[in-house]
């Protein structure tokens, strides 16, 4: 890689640099002016398994001054009379407890709660334990001052979910974009990933992949988290860069002196690979006295294939005819095998000298291997020469392997501290989080055909057939020994990027008569360096024998060898598929990738380098971004009868410097001239007003109102200075310096009641206003300065105009136990999100144009029955989304759309005892493909098939 960008200033000297918002200065005096008061302090816990129970109500009675615990239970109530008196303490899913108090000793009592939970017993089995998690869960989102869902570890476990991504899209206002079958990508309220942000335990996480900051959340298994909170409406305490939402995952923590153990064993199978999976996890944790830990490791192995088939299509002109017509221009078979592997690591330490003060330290460690090698045919139409829409003469037929392995991990390490005395609450927190990617020793091989009259049988159109009108045609598809050898491609990959983050928060409660509430300020910076570094090396030409006196002499005397014919027909492996995608589809042979590499290694010297590709594959892609983000705000939360109304003001500052590389080359010549820098560089502020109201008739239901001001920053491969080019698929991408920020405007309303048992009944609706979304925009271009001069796809991300999202979302779950006997134990998880958008491009036949929101599927919903008996649980549950404009292309019949897709899964789980339970998955059961079409759902671009799959096996919990 080219020199890196030179030393940065300080992020002191940059953040004294910049000027602070007067509000801000006017809010620091605020807390202070306010007297201290009476106050009573303490922590709420579980009765039972002496666990904190966040967001508890502790309130004085016959007022309306109260506070909420926070996530370890603790709490401290100001503004009690300097008497005698009474508090009540709530907390959905348990009995209320009271205390009678008398200030008349001191201005401060501490005071520890036990809750006792409400349960029912049928027969020897209690589901309380089940149950408990879902309270706390739903008793938060209840007791927000926000717009949130929360996700219990309880309730991830009542799905077949391995990964947070795929736990997410069980909630209302969530689409899922899957890989290979699994959840990958979340998307937000009709909005794609790059608009909303994902943090771990209250911090932003770095994305391992090079292009974008948002995190494929498969990385993060399930069982390594105790919670997820997703936060559809911010507060000015959040970060101001999500329009969509933000996400935050949340590990697990020691709760009481007697140790908790939890452990998993399972084992899987795949039906179209046959193969097995496995799966363990083991987590232990205690207190001992002021000290607490929490450990939990897992291990998830998944061997399984894909089936696919891809198509590219053209317009061209037949026989004299003036009309363009639509074609295929190139035909895919692909068959994909793929090994899995998550690692997850998570440790948590903490220490608490009293109910006033305590320190956290988090460590978590992900890493997602993914191996896949990809063996893939390729009928090349458009190479040859075109007689009609279903035929061509001397086309191309290629085959080729790749092989490659990439490791993603996600850590970080977080250290917090708070403390509260007499009305006032500071936290703060450093953090270090580092993601990287790695693609060590990837190999791409590829074999080539030519001269080859080729057909398309269009019986099935969906699924067209190649055919040979010749004979000889027919007879040399699968003679491997007409293949020659066309290029190679070995290539490592790294990927990296680094937050340092450091923040505060003041916080200054008051209360008088029926009023009560706070006043809060706080502080953050936050570090980025995100680099990628390419290393690749392309080989056009292998010459087996380098003859004496031919410009190859000097060679031949330093390797002084012959090697064998190079053929596919001298790599090629037993491997073969004769059924592909279920239709009889035969795959043929491809390069055997053990084989490929042997022979590489072995005839190394045999292999001429392509200066001009390997140039561009090394640096084309590479880059180094500097971001510094500073961040302040003042907010307050009020509170008087049912009423609650937050208001305030964020400020975020982001300065960038980026630096990428253009690799030129001689005009009219494939050969490499040089490679330039490109270097940009700005700084984007925003103020961010955020307003909150909420009435609560009564203890179960809330009425919500939301104004918020947010914004995103655009994904890393659209604003840095490079280009990407994939020459074989005539691609290009460019990215663009001069994409402004997007922002938006959001209005928000909902109305929420909770139900016994955990049951819950909510509608809502929502309104986003963005201003300078990111869109990608293709056109067709000749471009002369690269290794292959032509026609070109070049894709460029821009900003739109302006769109507007509106939308609206239910929900709905409840177990029938008013029913008798028997169907007591049925009930439903239901929801339903409708989402439409507008948005005005600036077109590409000239006038603006009108466009749905890239990402924005207008339908997604959720259906589950379930069955829960205090021994039984059993779940069908389904998964659906309807298609969305995913990319634009060069006009709208060359639009890109993300189709609907329907998935069903069923899971079981018997409860043998109190500490043992038997479980089983099944996901896919539909067989559910992974689908793009291009312009009508008729055209499809992309299918891809994998079957279902099942895992089964023990849990064991041994709870205090």
């Amino acid at each position: 890689m080219p020199p890196l960008l030179p030393p940065r200033k300080s992020c002191y000297t940059s953040l004294i640099m910049n000027k602070v918002p007067f509000f801000l200065l006017l809010v620091l005096w605020l807390p202070f002016s306010l007297r201290a008061q009476y106050t009573l302090s303490g922590t709420v816990l579980d009765e039972v398994s002496n666990a904190p129970l966040s967001r508890a109500t502790v309130v004085l009675q016959g007022t309306r001054t109260g506070v909420l615990t926070g996530q370890d239970g603790s709490f401290v109530l100001s503004g009690l009379p300097a008497g005698k008196g009474m508090v009540l303490i709530r907390y959905n899913g348990y009995e209320p407890d009271s205390f009678v108090f008398d200030m008349g000793g001191g201005r401060t009592l501490l005071k520890t709660f036990f809750l006792r939970p409400t349960t029912y017993s049928l027969g020897e089995v209690e589901i309380a334990g089940r149950l408990e998690g879902e309270y706390k869960a739903l008793n938060d989102q209840r007791l927000a001052n926000n717009i949130k869902n929360v996700i219990s570890a309880a309730q991830m476990i009542k799905f077949p979910d391995l990964n947070a991504a795929e736990s997410i899209s069980r909630i209302p206002g969530v689409t899922l974009q899957r890989d290979q079958g699994e959840g990958r990508y979340v998307q937000l309220r009709g909005t794609p990933p790059e608009l909303s942000n994902f943090s771990i335990n209250g911090e932003q996480i770095p994305s391992p992949e090079g292009g974008v900051r948002y995190v494929a959340l498969d990385v993060v298994p399930v069982d390594q988290l105790s919670s997820i909170e997703i936060y559809k409406a911010l507060t000015p305490d959040l970060d101001g860069d999500a329009i969509g939402g933000a996400i935050n995952l949340i590990t697990k923590m020691a709760k009481d002196t007697v140790p908790e153990i939890h452990a998993a064993l399972a084992t899987g199978y795949n039906h179209l690979s046959e193969k097995l999976q496995y799966n363990g996890q083991f987590a232990f944790g205690q207190r001992y006295k002021k000290f607490g830990f929490y450990v939990n490791a897992s291990l998830l192995r998944d061997q399984r294939y894909s089936h696919n088939m891809e198509f590219d299509f053209n317009e061209s002109r037949f026989g004299g005819d003036t009309t363009f017509r639509i074609h295929y221009d190139d035909i895919q078979l692909r068959h994909y095998d793929i090994t899995r592997q998550r690692i997850g690591l998570s440790g948590t330490w903490d220490f608490k000298p009293s109910d006033r003060h305590g320190f956290v330290l988090n460590m978590l460690y992900n890493q997602y291997s993914d191996d896949e090698i990809r063996r893939r045919v390729r009928y090349n139409i458009g190479s040859g020469f075109l007689t009609s829409e279903t035929s061509a003469r001397e086309a191309q037929i290629e085959r080729d392997v790749r092989d490659r392995l990439k490791i993603q991990t996600v850590s970080s390490i977080n250290f917090s501290g708070k403390h509260v005395w007499d009305g006032w609450k500071l936290d703060y927190m450093g953090s270090f989080s580092l993601a990287n990617e790695k693609v060590p020793d990837r190999m791409d091989i590829n074999f080539v055909n030519d001269l080859v009259n080729i057909g398309i049988d269009l019986t099935e159109p969906t699924y067209p057939r190649i055919t040979f009108p010749r004979a000889r045609d027919s007879a040399t598809v699968f003679k491997y020994t007409d293949y020659k050898f066309d290029e190679m491609l070995l290539q490592n990959t790294l990927t990296t990027d680094e937050n340092l983050t450091a923040r505060w928060n003041l916080e200054r409660t008051y209360a008088a008569g029926v009023h009560r509430g706070s006043i809060k300020i706080g502080a953050k910076v936050r570090m980025k360096e995100k680099q990628r570094d390419n290393q690749g090396r392309v080989y056009h030409k292998y010459y087996q024998v380098f003859a004496v006196n031919s410009p190859f002499d000097s060679i031949r005397q330093i390797y002084n060898s012959v090697g064998p014919e190079l053929t596919l027909a001298t790599l090629a492996g037993g491997f073969d598929d004769l059924n592909m995608l279920d239709r009889g589809f035969a795959l043929g042979a491809t390069p055997d990738p053990g084989q490929s590499l042997d022979f590489v290694d072995y005839y190394f010297q045999h292999f001429k380098l392509e200066e001009s590709d390997t140039k561009e594959e090394s640096h084309a892609e590479d880059f180094t971004a500097f971001e510094d983000i500073y961040a302040a705000y003042g907010m307050a939360t009020h509170y008087w009868g049912k009423w609650m109304a937050l208001a305030g003001l964020r400020y975020e500052l982001t300065r960038i410097d980026y630096l990428g590389y253009d690799v030129q080359f001689k005009a009219f010549s494939d050969a490499f001239e040089r490679i330039d820098t490109l270097r940009s560089g700005r700084d984007y502020a925003f103020l961010l007003p955020q307003f909150h109201l909420k009435y609560s008739p009564d203890n179960r239901t809330n009425f919500r109102a939301a104004a918020t001001w947010t914004y995103s920053r655009p994904n890393f491969e659209d604003i840095l200075p490079y280009r990407q080019s994939e020459l074989d698929s005539r691609q290009i991408t460019l990215g663009n310096p001069d994409l402004d920020f997007a922002r938006s405007i959001n209005l928000d309303l909902l109305v929420e009641t909770y139900r016994n048992r955990g049951g819950l009944l909510s509608g809502g609706v929502f309104f986003k206003q963005i201003d300078n979304f990111v869109y990608y925009f293709e056109q067709r271009i000749y471009v002369e300065n690269i290794s292959r001069p032509g026609w070109y796809f070049v894709t460029t991300a821009q900003n739109g105009l302006r769109a507007s999202v509106q939308g609206a979302e239910f929900s709905l779950n409840q177990q029938f136990y008013r029913l008798p006997g028997f169907w007591q134990y049925f009930g439903v998880y239901a929801n339903y999100t409708f989402t439409h958008s507008r948005a005005t491009i600036r077109a590409r036949d000239g006038q603006p144009e009108t466009i749905s929101l890239p990402g924005q599927a207008p339908h997604a919903a959720n259906l589950a029955l379930f069955f829960d008996s205090p021994r039984w649980y059993l779940k069908l549950s389904a998964n659906y989304n309807a298609s969305f404009l995913d990319q634009l292309g060069i006009k709208k019949t060359w639009d890109i759309y993300y189709a609907q897709n329907l998935h069903l899964d069923f899971n079981l789980i018997y409860k043998v005892n109190t500490h043992l339970e038997l479980y089983l998955n099944t996901v896919n059961l539909t067989n559910t493909p992974l689908r793009y079409y291009i312009g009508e759902e008729t055209r499809i671009k992309q299918h891809e098939f994998y079957s279902w799959w099942a895992r089964g096996g023990v849990r064991l919990h041994f709870r205090p």
